[in-house]
């Protein structure tokens, strides 16, 4: 069940039936992650925790957007914290601006990866930068969308990218 396409199409039941149907006809060697994420804190948690009882190993939580302005760290971190607190599986963080106009920065997404029940992110910003913001300040268990040499090679890519931006500098001056 996606977070940003077919699931704000589905009524409540079908959102449940899809996520029984495929932990069904899921091979048992292979996770089950439900896109629960809501505008509301109550019925994420509500959502995550029927997805928990139907089979679902994990939960993807899209930030909520709909009063983005007021989607403030202090506002993100209440969120996901009472869902994480809520739940019975592991909660995956969902950052996706270009559908919420909403950002996780660095420092949230830190705080949030101190939390026992939040295991990892989704970042689909395509930002290199602030995915090794992530990798450089996250708990060193939390899950991101690389493995340990993609992190390495982020790494890599942003001491290259900062000696060119230098080397750039200094031609131009």
């Amino acid at each position: 069940m996606g977070s940003n396409g077919e699931h704000v199409y589905l009524s409540e039941d079908e959102k449940r039936v899809l996520v029984e149907k495929t932990v069904e006809l899921t091979p048992e060697h292979m996770l089950v992650i439900a896109g629960t994420g809501w505008e509301s804190t109550q019925e994420t948690i509500e959502l995550t925790q029927d997805c928990a009882d139907r089979g679902a190993h994990a939960a993807l939580v899209i930030t909520p957007h709909y009063y983005g302005a007021r989607m403030n760290e202090a506002a993100l971190l209440a969120y996901f914290t009472a869902v994480a607190d809520q739940s019975p599986i592991p909660i995956l963080l969902y950052n996706v601006p270009k559908f919420t106009h909403v950002n996780m920065t660095f420092r949230l997404v830190a705080q949030l990866s101190g939390h026992p029940n939040i295991v990892g992110i989704k970042d689909s910003t395509g930002n290199v930068i602030q995915l090794g913001e992530f990798a450089n300040h996250v708990d060193a268990d939390f899950n991101l969308p690389s493995s340990e040499t993609e992190k390495s090679e982020i790494r890599e890519i942003l001491i290259e990218a900062e000696l060119l931006d230098a080397k750039l500098f200094l031609s131009r001056s």
